[in-house]
């Protein structure tokens, strides 16, 4: 067993399930707050270990919701880049864990409901209905990973997908 392993075994209760979404969630109200009141952030949510020590603690946390930069296309990117990591994580599990185990279908079942029944209707009413621009009906048609998470991790834990794929000689 080598060290990630055991340190798995003994800190993994710890860890933060979904962790990227609410980095991706922190970044976005840190910039939106950057718009509307720059100051707020500095007074208020900044580490600054003075206020930590007089009672502050929640700047122990609000200090990674400032964004990186204060231009609206380099926030774009660094939220894309989030959320490409994260997406990493379903599209590794139903190509890689869930075919591997033997259960290919549940892939093709997962992938098609999201498309076909929510995300290409969703995508078509906001192109169409409600005329967004391209912009956000490629970040609307972008957010079918996070339809298919809930599925993907409820399938994941009951390891369904595990079958028997040795050949029984008799």
């Amino acid at each position: 067993m080598n060290w990630i392993s055991k340190l798995e075994r003994k800190f993994g209760r710890y860890a933060i399930q979904n962790l990227m979404f609410y980095v991706i969630a922190l970044y976005t109200v840190g910039f939106a707050l950057s718009l509307v009141a720059p100051e707020f952030y500095y007074q208020y949510l900044s580490l600054n270990i003075e206020a930590v020590f007089h009672g502050q603690i929640w700047r122990l946390v609000t200090f990674l919701m400032q964004p990186p930069n204060s231009s609206a296309l380099f926030m774009v990117f660094a939220l894309y880049l989030y959320y490409m990591i994260g997406r990493s994580v379903t599209g590794v599990t139903i190509n890689g864990i869930f075919c591997a185990g033997g259960d290919s279908k549940f892939g093709l079942y997962c992938d098609c409901i999201s498309m076909w029944c929510i995300i290409v209707p969703v995508g078509l009413i906001a192109a169409f209905v409600l005329k967004l621009p391209v912009l956000a009906v490629y970040f609307i048609i972008s957010l079918d990973e996070f339809v298919k998470i809930p599925a993907v991790y409820l399938n994941y834990k009951k390891y369904r997908w595990v079958k028997d794929l040795t050949v029984k000689s008799e």
